[in-house]
């Protein structure tokens, strides 16, 4: 046993006990088992610490600072041993806190001081869609060429997104159109109802050595077509209108062919 004690109420024999005997007032403590070895407590000159009484030392007879960590046991200082705003900022050691220490929701907005998350310290991929609030991010925070086409939705843009003069030719017409342009042999101009076609280059390049001069040309007007064909100064006219065919009798050579 660690502690013998004399009781006075039964003097003719002793006690044992583990844990520290509640005495009264003409009680003693003989001996104190340190690991085997006695100590006889009525005779010793050093007092033993497991000699003092539980709960007998009271802050009051303890000088400044004499308690230090090799004193405590671990786990022995819990929150209801800590006083109300006796832990503060600068009694914590850097990285003392990690996150397995914080409870759950432990932090909230008014905890944080303004502008002390940085980039550094958020995790890849933490900042999501859903946790930017709406209108969070102005025009100011995005990077030069940041916004590819693949990042704009189809119909986002609209004309009143468009600032004036803020598309230009080079900005429409690309080597695939400009290409498409050069390949148009045809002209169609419609004014008043008037329509006129006319044969384009390559068209007259083909008449080479059928025609020495060429010139084809139909107009169309309401209710009247014109054919004309000019050759080597010689002009052949058809007029055509409803129930008439009129040929100018000057330009008819009329030849006997009999004998032929």
């Amino acid at each position: 046993m660690t502690y013998v004690y004399w009781k006075f109420s039964d003097p003719d024999g002793f006690y044992g006990s583990n844990a520290y005997p509640t005495l009264a007032a003409d009680d003693l403590l003989v001996f104190l088992n340190k690991k085997g070895i006695h100590l006889k407590v009525p005779n010793t000159s050093v007092l033993d610490g497991s000699l003092i009484v539980p709960e007998s030392i009271y802050t009051d007879v303890l000088a400044a600072n004499i308690i230090t960590t090799e004193h405590l046991i671990a786990g022995a200082v819990t929150t209801n041993k800590l006083s109300a705003g006796a832990v503060t900022a600068n009694t914590i050691a850097a990285d003392a806190i990690g996150a397995t220490a914080i409870a759950a929701d432990a932090i909230l907005s008014e905890h944080i001081q303004a502008n002390q998350i940085i980039a550094e310290h958020l995790a890849v991929n933490s900042v999501t869609a859903r946790v930017i609030a709406a209108d969070a991010i102005g025009t100011d925070a995005i990077a030069a060429n940041a916004v590819l086409a693949e990042h704009i939705k189809a119909g986002t843009i609209t004309t009143n997104h468009i600032s004036s003069a803020g598309i230009d030719v080079s900005k429409v017409i690309n080597a695939a159109t400009s290409s498409q342009i050069s390949q148009i042999n045809t002209r169609i101009t419609d004014q008043d109802g008037v329509i006129s076609q006319k044969a384009t280059q390559t068209s007259v390049n083909l008449l080479t050595g059928r025609m020495t001069t060429a010139e084809g040309k139909i107009t169309t007007q309401a209710g009247q077509i014109d054919l004309k064909v000019d050759r080597d100064g010689v002009i052949a006219a058809i007029n055509l209108q409803p129930g008439s065919v009129t040929i100018d009798a000057r330009l008819v050579n009329i030849a006997d062919t009999t004998n032929q």
